[in-house]
């Protein structure tokens, strides 16, 4: 298992300010669970495949669309509001309508997530009907304080600014009180610079692995197992009480 600290004195850093950290930010798809599962593959299928159809195009013309739409705006659904005029709540409600049959209950996941001093919340870039599916699925629904999701945003979503700004007004805290999970490294960039210690989360299977190399430097810590990595911060935290 891949776990690193990227600088030489990363650790101690992460050991003065893990102390703070009162608020647990989680992104939801492939950060909560594997992205082995599937799911969220499922989903990225259903948004070429709404692209497709709604606006006329063919699969290679839809990629360069939604490439450059989620580079722009961090989701295709922003550049399909800002251009075409689409829906959000229709688009959310077809592209996530996908199984969840894959997702299983992880016991020892949830004993991480209760154990975390502070309250826990999800942010992300879907929707909160989405988010409590996942979380129902999971197990883990009860155990969420806040799903600050992209309506939230008012449709500007991660890694735009706003949406960040938003989420912390949300939970009523200065940015060196979270700590942000993510599976993308570039949405990891405006939490690191506002002063959040922020994680990258990189399981088997991840689609974003190449892209990641860009922004790695946003991260405090990376791993390829969640809860390898909330166990070692579970670790510092006693270590900081002691």
């Amino acid at each position: 298992m891949r776990v690193e600290f990227l600088s030489a004195d990363l650790s101690a850093a992460l050991h003065a300010q893990i102390g703070q950290v009162r608020h647990w930010a989680f992104d939801l798809d492939d950060t909560l669970y594997e992205p082995k599962s599937g799911v969220f593959r499922d989903v990225r299928n259903r948004i070429a495949q709404y692209v497709e159809n709604r606006l006329e195009l063919n699969p290679a013309e839809a990629k360069t669309l939604r490439d450059q739409y989620h580079k722009k705006y961090g989701a295709t659904l922003g550049g399909l509001i800002a251009h075409h005029g689409i829906v959000a709540e229709e688009y959310l409600g077809m592209v996530h309508a996908v199984s969840l049959e894959t997702l299983t209950p992880c016991a020892e996941r949830r004993k991480l997530l209760a154990a975390l001093p502070g309250k826990r919340h999800i942010f992300t870039n879907s929707s909160v009907a989405h988010a409590e599916r996942v979380l129902r699925q999971l197990n883990l629904l009860d155990l969420v304080d806040c799903i600050f999701d992209v309506a939230a945003t008012n449709w500007r979503p991660k890694p735009q600014q706003v949406a960040y700004d938003g989420f912390l007004k949300r939970i009523a805290a200065t940015p060196d009180e979270v700590i942000l999970f993510e599976d993308s490294a570039v949405n990891l960039v405006p939490a690191k610079a506002l002063g959040m210690v922020t994680v990258l989360i990189e399981g088997a299977g991840s689609p974003n692995l190449e892209r990641n190399r860009a922004y790695e430097n946003a991260a405090d810590h990376k791993s390829e197992d969640l809860n390898h990595s909330l166990q070692m911060l579970l670790n510092l935290v006693v270590g900081n009480e002691s």
